[in-house]
């Protein structure tokens, strides 16, 4: 059964999900993300696979990414249009989640053995059929709060869940490579990409099912929007209009994407494998470090997600973001001027002050991360606010597929510049010898260039309109709209 609530006062009505249904779709996150740990790692297979030099892979992958990109407006109209037996975006998860493990599989184990004159364009066939996949089920997850709960306040509750469930995706992959199948295969070569892909393949169908059954009651058309059936099919031409009028999304797309972007960069698979396999001489401690981070960031995120339930999302993405550079700044003068060691046994001081930094820093970065969930939702019922449209695809396919068309450059950045210490045929290896370029590198990539995201993120937030007052306004009209 749905619940219900008056706002006191007012006239509006929420349905809000159940905890355990919140709890449950999140997983849908965790599900794309362990293939996103695992896919990181493409340019080693595109090196060891079939001899692509460093930058070339990272230009390749890059192109891939655009087309990722371009995939999220043409997936969304056809989500946005979707209203049937099945509702909206069941069909989408599940058919996302079978694509993805079907053409992973193509990748590692058939791509390769083919005839050399059809191998490589095989592979890069099923991987633009790879990015078909993660953008179905992607979409959803920023797509689907909007009818899983009305409540603004709630939203920022999926949220936590949202960013527990993708700890836990983002944890496991990463612990499950760097611990169990990197010792084994240290070149990272065809045959790691071969045994780890059925531990990703199964961990996705796990999330994917609870995803599913998570979302199904509240997969429907009174759940969408004013809750009856649009009377116009949203058009292409609506992404326009959207991108022109909704000042909010706008706001929200330039925040998320910069310390995405530099975010990702940070925490590439190679800037993992120098700053831990060759500058600390610990690369296993990178999933524990991840793990950590994941773990004792939860409780803090949770306050900051409770901190915006009070105030608004906006305030509290300014002040996560003014901590995060704070952070980057003692983590630069850590590495820089302690003797980065990494050591359990015995347990040093600089173990103990950069796994403390890391920890603070994945905070920001996860809230940071986790506010756009509720931002997201906010968007899609400011565009009823102001047109009446409910299109959530729409909203969170601007979202992700301008994320991504810039999120793309990452492997690209991350080969340019170990290009230009020399790596310019092969990244960094475990058995790569350390160097002042190569550490010099490493700090600017995982400190410099967050650090700029952060600042890009604060002056963004100065202009996104979405505060308190303007999401109760929003929520005491949007049910009294007819559908377009």
């Amino acid at each position: 059964m749905s619940t219900e609530t008056i706002q006191p006062g007012g006239n509006t009505s929420y349905h809000r999900a159940k905890p355990w249904q919140m709890a449950c779709f999140a997983g849908n996150t965790a599900a794309y993300c362990v293939y996103n740990v695992f896919i990181g790692y493409m340019a080693y297979f595109m090196y060891g696979g079939f001899g692509i030099a460093t930058v070339a892979a990272g230009t390749m992958l890059t192109a891939f990414r655009v087309w990722d990109a371009a995939t999220d407006p043409i997936l969304a109209w056809l989500l946005d249009r979707t209203d049937g037996k099945f509702g909206k975006f069941r069909p989408f998860i599940i058919c996302g989640d079978v694509l993805m493990a079907v053409t992973c599989f193509l990748m590692f184990y058939v791509s390769y053995t083919l005839p050399k004159a059809i191998a490589f364009p095989a592979f890069l066939v099923f991987y633009l059929l790879y990015v078909l996949g993660y953008t179905a089920q992607g979409i959803c997850s920023k797509g689907a709060q909007s009818c899983l709960t009305s409540d603004p306040k709630q939203r920022a509750t999926y949220a936590m869940f949202d960013m527990v469930l993708f700890a836990i995706g983002l944890m496991g992959a990463t612990m499950t490579i760097s611990m169990v199948y990197a010792p084994k295969y240290p070149d990272l070569g065809v045959e790691f990409f071969k045994a780890v892909y059925p531990v990703i393949a199964i961990a996705g169908a796990v999330f994917t099912i609870m995803a599913v059954v998570g979302i199904s009651e509240w997969d429907k058309t009174q759940y969408f929007g004013t809750g009856k059936k649009s009377k116009e099919k949203i058009k292409i031409s609506d992404y326009i209009d959207v991108v022109k009028s909704n000042r909010a999304i706008q706001m929200m797309i330039l925040s998320a994407c910069s310390d995405r972007l530099t975010g990702n960069v940070a925490t590439n698979a190679a800037v993992n494998v120098v700053l831990f396999g060759i500058i600390c001489g610990n690369f296993g401690m990178s999933g524990l470090v991840s793990m950590a981070g994941a773990l004792c960031s939860i409780p803090i995120v949770m306050l900051v997600l409770n901190y915006s339930k009070k105030t608004d999302s906006k305030h509290a993405m300014i002040l996560i973001s003014w901590a995060g550079i704070v952070i980057l700044i003692l983590t630069f003068l850590l590495l820089q001027f302690c003797d980065p060691h990494l050591s359990m046994a015995p347990l040093n001081f600089f173990t103990v002050a950069f796994l403390a930094l890391r920890i603070l820093y994945q905070t920001c970065t996860g809230s940071s991360s986790s506010l756009v969930n509720p931002m997201c939702g906010d968007c899609a019922d400011y565009e009823v606010y102001l047109s009446g449209r409910y299109c959530p695809g729409l909203i969170g396919s601007l979202y992700s597929g301008i994320d991504k068309f810039i999120s793309s450059f990452t492997t690209l950045i991350v080969a340019g510049c170990f290009a230009l210490i020399g790596f310019t045929d092969s990244l960094p290896t475990l058995e790569t010898p350390s160097s002042p370029a190569l550490r010099a590198m490493c700090y600017f990539i995982l400190c410099g260039l967050p650090m700029i995201g952060f600042a890009v993120n604060i002056i963004a937030m100065k202009f996104y309109p979405l505060d308190r007052q303007k999401m109760e306004e929003i929520s005491s009209k949007k049910m009294q709209q007819p559908a377009q």
